[in-house]
């Protein structure tokens, strides 16, 4: 079972570090861990992507796997619950 979970966890890693763009990376994961970033939008409705959720992407988009393995515990559920709901979308 806990390998299902572990592979399952890793498949919508690489899913998501393959498809999200920072609208994705914001929308499935980060607004729900930091929703004060949730109105950082221009005039067109586009996150602004600069600051810590820029950090953020950045250290996503370098190394999915470094950037889960650095998270605090309520990031980390956050993040995991994104991942998973990557992976079940994209089966």
């Amino acid at each position: 079972m806990k390998t299902t979970i572990s592979m399952m966890v890793l498949k919508g890693l690489m899913q998501a570090w393959i498809s999200w763009d920072f609208v994705h990376f914001m929308d499935n994961f980060f607004i729900n861990r930091f929703p004060q970033y949730k109105d950082r939008k221009d005039e067109w409705g586009s996150y602004v992507c600069a600051g810590y959720p820029r950090e953020k992407w950045d250290k996503f988009t370098d190394n999915p796997v470094r950037y889960m393995c650095n998270m605090d515990d309520n990031t980390l559920n956050e993040f995991a619950k994104a991942i998973r709901k990557e992976y079940k979308r994209k089966s």
